[in-house]
């Protein structure tokens, strides 16, 4: 499977993002880059995505400024966003970045199958 692609489910369509095991910044850095080139093809406010942060080892600190920049930039075509698979100290950054950049659009969850149901009701 592809690291980002468009699946279909419970008849929605949804943009999810593996960006699971990563542990080097410049794997993470090529994967944003290609989610803002699909993303920013998508209509506005249209988009519902999913993305996998299992196991991601890096800098917290790194990550937060990158993900702000990145929640930034695809603020314009988001419906709907939903993370899963952080731990803690993720999360609390996470909440953070997503408070400062007003996207209360945006939730994490424990599980893919929560986040999935999330976003075809949203």
């Amino acid at each position: 499977m592809k690291k980002i692609t468009f699946i279909e489910y419970k008849n929605t369509r949804i943009l999810y993002q593996d960006f699971s095991n990563i542990n080097c910044q410049n794997d993470l850095d090529i994967l944003i880059s290609e989610s803002k080139e699909i993303v920013s093809k998508e209509h506005p406010v249209s988009l519902k995505m999913i993305t996998d942060l299992t196991n991601i080892h890096l800098n917290v600190l790194e990550v937060t400024t990158q993900v702000r920049n990145y929640l930034i930039h695809n603020k314009p075509y988001v419906k709907a966003g939903a993370l899963f698979g952080l731990g803690s100290i993720y999360i609390t950054a996470i909440n953070y970045v997503m408070k400062i950049a007003q996207r209360n659009n945006m939730k994490c969850f424990n599980t893919k199958e929560d986040g999935l149901d999330w976003l075809v009701k949203y």
